[in-house]
């Protein structure tokens, strides 16, 4: 049945078997979801750095590691006997346990993203972040609560209505921009005269950010207004008195052939229209 984890108790009796003890076998790991959304939690044993490899590139075409994950709805909980293995070459003291947690939220652009929980030797709580899926704003932060109780592990996970992390932007016309030092880091912008709540998108990684400021001009925020009003140029598109395909807020960047045989805009057509690289 494979490598099964309990945690033991050692007491110490009293009275007639005062030179005794007793010894009492209990569960290693709870996980309990206090939160508001369904979780999946994955069990995986092994350095860090392939628990982490094998989330982004292995999981999704292994059959055998999907049927070991459990589903949590909330209020639910369940113990966790087994550490599925994956270590790659593993070196003394690295061999570490942790319960990866998937956040099973609806999205816009939906794509599963795994966070790492190490159960052994941490106590208190670790917070990992959410996006929405369209935009790298954060739309939710979680905590899992982790905490000894004897020989039992309790992990708890909930949501966090106080961002650990408040980021202000002091200035009346630079934009923010700000990245964990870190190779799971995504760029995050406050607009000035804002602020944002934050948690470090790598709870194990370096703890410190890159920051630079920006001109309106230069902002994400600025050329997603951009792109947008581009796009709604494509919808509202017209034909001139020859037939041709015109779009009628910028004629001159985008005509196109006649409607039967349109041709393709060109690579420079294309980057002032999503306004990728000129700032006007």
């Amino acid at each position: 049945c494979g490598e099964i984890v309990l945690g033991m108790n050692i007491e110490s009796l009293l009275g007639t078997f005062v030179r005794s003890n007793l010894i009492s076998f209990t569960p290693r790991y709870v996980f309990e979801n206090r939160s508001i959304i369904p979780v999946t939690i994955l069990p995986l044993r092994g350095s860090m750095q392939d628990v982490k490899d094998f989330l982004g590139k292995e999981y999704e075409s292994s059959i055998h590691f999907k049927n070991k994950t459990v589903t949590l709805w909330p209020g639910q909980s369940t113990i966790v006997y087994h550490f599925a293995k994956i270590e790659k070459n593993i070196l003394a003291g690295q061999n570490t346990r942790f319960i990866c947690v998937r956040v099973d939220a609806n999205r816009w652009n939906y794509q599963a993203r795994w966070h790492m929980i190490m159960t052994d030797d941490v106590n208190g709580t670790q917070h990992f972040t959410e996006r929405d899926g369209s935009s790298t704003n954060i739309a939710a932060i979680f905590g899992v609560d982790v905490q000894t109780i004897d020989a039992v592990i309790n992990l708890q996970i909930h949501n966090v209505h106080r961002a650990p992390i408040k980021i202000e932007n002091h200035s009346n016309e630079h934009y923010l921009q700000f990245i964990q030092d870190d190779d799971d880091g995504v760029v995050m912008e406050v607009p000035p005269m804002t602020w944002c709540g934050y948690s470090w998108d790598n709870p194990y990684g370096k703890k410190s950010l890159r920051c630079i400021s920006l001109q309106a001009h230069e902002s994400n925020e600025y050329k997603i207004e951009r792109s947008e009003e581009a796009l709604h140029q494509i919808k509202n598109k017209s034909k001139d008195s020859s037939g041709n395909v015109v779009y009628i807020n910028n004629p001159d960047i985008l005509r196109f052939g006649r409607d039967d045989n349109v041709s393709k805009p060109t690579e420079k057509q294309q980057l002032e229209l999503l306004d990728l690289t000129s700032t006007k």
